[in-house]
């Protein structure tokens, strides 16, 4: 069984929408932690775990950094991280890359595989995710920051990532929301988390 960290990077009155995170993890590995955004930094002991994910949030991180002590304990981390939205984001800033703000994408947005990824292993093609989010990564940007684009769709160019040498990925979509796809990715990263 895959122990996960779970950072939740909600507001107080958002804390409701940690059930859909809760359960695609539960049914692929086991969330054995969930910690605050707020209360972490480089120094903030990590629970033994083998993944963590980090929640969306509706932070603008184009509006305002990302609070330091989030950053630091985000890269303290050694073991593969998938970030979701806010949290892909997030990762993309880490790296070097700037996040955009652009028009407000919501619903179901369908998303195309580029290439194959163990990721998106069994999503092949386009698939449907549902999207919330106002923020954005370009690919240019990712591309020269260390990652690999695995996914794109009308609405972002970034809808998927993999960084090339750290065990980080990103989704700009929410697969905790997004029925048995998003159930099947969120499995392919715990299946991966077993690999490394």
């Amino acid at each position: 069984m895959i122990e996960v960290l779970l950072i939740d990077c909600h507001p107080d009155d958002w804390k409701d929408r940690l059930v859909h995170y809760l359960r695609v993890l539960n049914a692929a590995g086991r969330v054995s932690a969930t910690v605050d955004h707020r209360s972490v930094n480089a120094g903030f002991p990590v629970p033994s775990v083998q993944a963590a994910v980090i929640t969306g949030s509706p932070m603008m991180l184009a509006e305002e950094p990302p609070r330091a002590g989030l950053c630091e304990f985000v890269q303290s981390l050694t073991c593969p991280v998938l970030g979701i939205c806010f949290g892909h984001q997030l990762l993309g800033l880490l790296s070097g890359s700037k996040v955009y703000r652009g028009e407000k994408i919501e619903g179901i947005r369908t998303v195309r595989a580029i290439g194959s990824d163990p990721l998106l292993s069994g999503l092949d093609g386009e698939v449907d995710f549902l999207e919330s989010h106002q923020e954005f990564l370009k690919k240019e940007e990712v591309e020269a920051s260390g990652w690999e684009v695995l996914a794109a769709s009308d609405s972002c160019p970034v809808e998927a990532m993999r960084h090339r040498t750290k065990p980080w990925y990103g989704v700009q979509f929410h697969p905790e929301q997004s029925k048995q796809t998003g159930e099947k990715l969120v499995s392919n990263f715990v299946r991966l988390v077993g690999r490394v």
